[in-house]
């Protein structure tokens, strides 16, 4: 008898790709009065000049996400999460704010992929770089600016 494999999903496939779109528009605009200033597209990496961020994620399924944003789209979202100015945005409030996009993105996108799943997100982290099997970015477009996400789960992550 062969071993049951469940397949790794990513933002290969289509239901991901929709799950996140959607999780990305709508925390985005609720949360922090963002729009799109242009369509989303896929990307192999993300940009390097970019604040990193991981959320891990385990239970009904095992995976993460990872968000890079970049430095100048981090501040702005700060500054408009917290009900600043851009230039009152502390560092430490810049690295809050990303983690706790990265928390809220996580949990939008699970409970569209598995929507009866009993998941736990880790607290998310900044990280150095990507992770290197980490599929392919959604990348989310702003005015002066970009978010990229990728989301990976599935046995043995």
């Amino acid at each position: 008898m062969t071993p049951k494999h469940e397949e790794i999903h990513d933002l290969s496939l289509p239901q991901v790709r929709q799950a996140c779109r959607a999780a990305l528009l709508e925390v985005l605009e609720t949360m922090f009065f963002e729009l799109p200033a242009a369509d989303l597209e896929v990307v192999d990496a993300p940009e390097v000049s970019s604040c990193l961020i991981r959320a891990g994620f385990h239970g009904s399924a095992n995976g993460a996400m990872q968000l890079a944003i970049s430095c100048r789209i981090c501040c702005r979202l700060a500054a408009s999460f917290l009900g600043k100015e851009t230039d009152e945005v502390s560092l430490p409030e810049k690295c809050s704010t990303a983690r706790e996009l990265a928390n809220m993105l996580c949990g939008a996108s699970l409970s569209r992929l598995k929507p009866h799943g009993r998941m736990t997100i880790e607290t998310p982290q900044s990280i150095e770089a990507p992770a290197a099997d980490s599929g392919p970015w959604l990348r989310y477009p702003l005015e002066g600016g970009f978010i990229d996400v990728a989301l990976r789960y599935g046995e043995g992550l």
